[in-house]
C-alpha cells in the first residue's frame, strides 16, 4: 500500500513539473529509510541537533 501511494504521489508531482521530491524520516527509523530507498530515494543531507 505504501509503495502505491508513493508511486501515485511521484506521478502527480512529475505531471506538475516538480523537479524533485523530498521525504523526511527520523534517523532511528531505519525501516522507513529502507522503504524510501526502495522507492528510489537517496540520502541528500544530514541534520544534526543538540539539546540546549
Amino acid at each position: 500500500m505504501g509503495a502505491l501511494l508513493v508511486d501515485e504521489f511521484l506521478a502527480w508531482a512529475r505531471e506538475r513539473g516538480a523537479p524533485h521530491a523530498v521525504v523526511t524520516a527520523f534517523a532511528a527509523n531505519e525501516s522507513a529509510q529502507r522503504f524510501y530507498e526502495r522507492q528510489g530515494f537517496a540520502s541528500h543531507t544530514v541534520t544534526l541537533r543538540t539539546r540546549l
